[in-house]
């Protein structure tokens, strides 16, 4: 059973076994509809299935709702069924371009723990071109990529916004399967979005002890 959202021309919300509901994007439609994305939901990006070892989501510059993006959870499907592809209890590996430093509960490991939420999420370093990537155990088929800035719904700042998804067998040759250019629901980025209050920022990183070394949670899980 299915129902059709507020953007009907670009959206499904589907009663499946993954996600309810699940924010279905479709980006070969027409690039004149805006795409809305939301930070406390699933948000699906599809397209026709192919075979890949690295999933690559690349967010582009300037492509956050507010400042570094996050997300909470990077999810990878295939054609053949429910199961998540890129977690890591399956043996998948997860590297990005960066991540911000100093604050343990944004490390890249939590892009596919298959926890959700605020304090099991990442952050990347900056604001420029940023990615986060899934290096599947073997080469499978893949159609769908799902992602949420925090799906338990207490923070809706930096949610991804323009981003494109890239399929790979060797993490070097790269083709881009999906492309969209959207932007977050309203009050996902604060007073920006027309009066909604300013949300607060991710609570700050904890002090550190007097002597003891600084906690990075990102320099292992980094790719050139």
């Amino acid at each position: 059973m299915a129902r059709t959202c507020r953007n009907v021309a670009r959206y499904s919300c589907w009663f499946c076994c993954l996600c309810c509901p699940c924010y279905l994007l479709t980006p070969a439609l027409a690039a004149d509809l805006p795409i809305t994305i939301h930070p406390d939901h699933p948000n699906a990006v599809t397209f026709s299935g192919e075979e890949a070892r690295f999933v690559r989501f690349v967010i582009a510059p300037g492509g956050s709702s507010s400042s570094e993006p996050c997300i909470d959870e990077l999810e990878v499907y295939g054609p053949a069924g429910p199961a998540n592809l890129a977690v890591a209890g399956g043996g998948a590996r997860v590297t990005a371009s960066s991540c911000l430093g100093g604050y343990p509960q944004h490390a890249i490991p939590h892009l596919n723990d298959g926890l959700y939420g605020n304090d099991r999420s990442w952050i990347a370093a900056g604001t420029g071109e940023e990615w986060a990537q899934i290096e599947l155990p073997a080469p499978s088929m893949v159609s769908k990529v799902v992602f949420s800035r925090d799906r338990l719904g207490r923070y809706a700042d930096r949610v991804p916004v323009a981003f494109e998804v890239r399929l790979s067998m060797d993490g070097e040759r790269w083709k881009t399967v999906a492309k969209v250019r959207g932007r977050a629901a309203a009050g996902a980025t604060g007073a920006a979005t027309g009066g909604a209050p300013a949300l607060p920022a991710p609570p700050p990183p904890p002090a550190p002890l007097r002597g003891a070394p600084a906690i990075e949670a990102c320099a292992p899980e980094l790719l050139p």
